[in-house]
C-alpha cells in the first residue's frame, strides 16, 4: 500500500488483514526513485536541446525522440530501479 490517506482510515487495515495478505506501506514517494519520471525528464531535455523553432518542427522532434530510448536502455533503466527480477 502507499501512504494515501484513504488507506489509513480506521478499519481498513483490519478489513485487509482479515483476508490474510501481507500488508506493508511503501516508502514515501520520491521522484528520484521513479523510472518514468527519470525517462520523461530525459525526453523533455532532448526536446529542449532540439530547440524546434515551430510547432511542426517540435512534432517532428517528438516523433524522433523515442528512438533515443532503445529497448536495452529501457530494460536497464527498469532493472536499475529494482522493478525487474
Amino acid at each position: 500500500m502507499n501512504n494515501l490517506p484513504s488507506h489509513k482510515v480506521t478499519g481498513i487495515r483490519k478489513d485487509i488483514e482479515a483476508k490474510q495478505p501481507k500488508l506493508f506501506y511503501l516508502t514515501p514517494y520520491s521522484r528520484d526513485l521513479n523510472p518514468i519520471k527519470t525517462v520523461f525528464a530525459k525526453f523533455k531535455a532532448a526536446l529542449r536541446n532540439a530547440a524546434a523553432p515551430t510547432i511542426a518542427k517540435l512534432w517532428d522532434e517528438i516523433a524522433k525522440t523515442p528512438s533515443t530510448f532503445p529497448p536495452q536502455k529501457c530494460a536497464a533503466n527498469i532493472k536499475h530501479y529494482g522493478y525487474a527480477n
